[in-house]
């Protein structure tokens, strides 16, 4: 039987949000397996402090099978978003993600985009559940790039949460990070060639996979802001890209590598945040 809930694991202490402001900082605090309190990331007002606390916590209390390993970057409105894309384990097994390799999984992880089941492309996030907006007082407050802080924000929620990820309980599949939620990757470069034009293509909308991971070794986010190169391209993975369409740009991380020569959008990030387009401009952050 598979362990449940899958959040909080057996033995840790529940997840909990609460706001604690410091001066001009209201931190959003999270408790940890342990019971200890843990500084996750702070905004500007008191009341966004207590809104995002209240949306973690009805995530917590209303979803005790929650893979909270599905909290990541994302896109709304033409803002970064931290958002869980509401995928869920399914203890009667009546839903399953398979990937190439015969591995499974009873998590539904395309939860994010819906339509009818497997149709593609999955054009709603009806499903995506947004639990903190990068603002433009925050960007001064922090002093960095907004993409950079979605990041940052989505890892410090990740780690002190406790909860299993996909591969906890899968059949035929390698262990991730001991089945627990860990961090997602940290570019340490960022493209910096001339801008090109490419062909795009759409990755993660309830196709099988070759893999539940991805070329840098994270388990694959449908809504993440995620790109795999092209098959001609030597883009370092763990990179920033800035990719451009319909008079939107979106910076995102090189994580994958496509099978063809095409750019390979999150089919709920960066495909969504463009508007699903068939040619992109890729270039510098």
């Amino acid at each position: 039987m598979a362990e449940w809930p899958r959040q909080p694991r057996l033995g840790c202490m529940g997840n909990q949000a609460r706001r604690n402001s410091v001066g001009n900082q209201h931190w959003i605090q999270l408790r940890n397996c342990s019971g200890s309190w843990v500084n996750a990331f702070y905004v500007t007002t008191s009341s966004r402090a207590d809104i995002i606390s209240s949306r973690l916590n009805s995530i917590f209390q209303n979803y005790p099978g929650a893979d909270l390993d599905f909290i990541t970057p994302s896109w709304e409105n033409g803002s970064y978003v931290v958002v869980w894309s509401q995928v869920v384990w399914f203890q009667n097994q009546s839903h399953s993600t398979v990937n190439g390799g015969g591995g499974r999984t009873y998590e539904n992880l395309y939860a994010g985009c819906v339509s009818s089941l497997y149709s593609y492309p999955y054009r709603s996030r009806t499903n995506v559940h947004i639990i903190a907006t990068v603002t433009n007082d925050d960007i001064q407050a922090y002093g960095a790039n907004p993409w950079e802080m979605a990041l940052q924000w989505a890892n410090s929620i990740r780690s002190p949460m406790n909860g299993w990820n996909c591969t906890k309980d899968a059949v035929n599949t390698t262990l991730y990070c001991n089945g627990q939620i860990c961090q997602l990757t940290t570019p340490t470069s960022s493209y910096s060639d001339s801008s090109l034009q490419l062909t795009a293509t759409y990755y993660g909308a309830g196709e099988t996979l070759p893999s539940f991971f991805t070329g840098n070794y994270n388990v694959f986010h449908t809504c993440d802001l995620t790109v795999a190169r092209p098959a001609n391209r030597t883009w370092p993975y763990n990179s920033w890209i800035r990719v451009t369409a319909n008079n939107v740009s979106v910076v995102a991380r090189v994580i994958d590598v496509s099978d063809i020569n095409s750019i390979d959008l999150s089919s709920g990030g960066v495909a969504y945040a463009l508007g699903y387009p068939n040619q992109v401009t890729v270039s510098a952050p």
